[in-house]
């Protein structure tokens, strides 16, 4: 393998990721959360040219290497728009908190069974 891409994105990674967290700390917990979900879009497509577009030499585009993650990102804002929907339906109540887990988890797990069943069907048939 190529460790020497692995090796440069990862030392890239690790010198620019606090860069991110500190400008994210001005603005408190959800600074950091948001610069870190910003950091990994951007290190996305770093990740993209710096190792599997030399490995593949130009065998996968970049559109066809996001569309690898569209199922799962079309997963991810479903689940936030959820917990948000439950969140402002509940008080704050830690039974509340307790509620919304309890009646998120088995349509989170079945939203992600409907995304990823070929992947799964994949696994379970090998």
């Amino acid at each position: 393998g190529r460790t020497d891409l692995g090796f440069k994105n990862t030392a890239l990674r690790v010198l620019i990721n606090p860069v991110f967290v500190i400008i994210g700390s001005f603005y408190g917990i959800q600074g950091i959360v948001l610069s870190q979900a910003v950091f990994s879009v951007l290190f996305y497509w770093l990740n993209w040219s710096m190792i599997i577009k030399p490995i593949l030499e130009k065998a996968l585009s970049f559109i066809e290497y996001l569309r690898g993650m569209t199922p799962f990102l079309i997963f991810s804002v479903l689940a936030f728009a959820g917990l948000f929907v439950l969140k402002l339906t509940f008080d704050q109540s830690q039974s509340s908190a307790w509620m919304c887990i309890g009646l998120w988890t088995p349509a989170f797990g079945l939203l992600y069974w409907l995304l990823s069943r070929r992947a799964f069907l994949r696994l379970v048939n090998s």
